[in-house]
């Protein structure tokens, strides 16, 4: 995995039939959807529970298994109200028995 600035931080470089490309994990594609939503105003993690869940109908499983190594080194390359809000929904919802 690559780490550094907001765009490196969460993507994993692979090559195939020569070509070398970046592509998200699922930390970061879901921190970059929760970091540009205009319409996800708090940062509580009911307010992002109900954002997940209802608006974008993730299932609490799997986010449940979300890296939580990777999801701290993109939080802190954002350096967001939002993804630290989205990192602690994280360790709540681990800590249910989804994960």
């Amino acid at each position: 995995m690559l780490t550094g600035g907001r765009y490196e931080c969460g993507a994993d470089l692979i090559e195939t039939a020569g070509v070398t490309f970046l592509i998200a994990t699922p930390e970061k594609a879901l921190s970059d959807r929760v970091w540009t939503d205009k319409r996800l105003k708090g940062t509580s993690v009911s307010m992002l529970e109900t954002y997940l869940f209802e608006d974008l109908r993730i299932d609490p499983e799997r986010i449940a298994e979300f890296d939580l190594e990777s999801l701290s080194g993109i939080a802190e390359a954002y350096s967001s109200r939002k993804i630290d809000g989205l990192m602690r929904c994280v360790e709540k919802l681990r800590s249910r028995s989804y994960a």
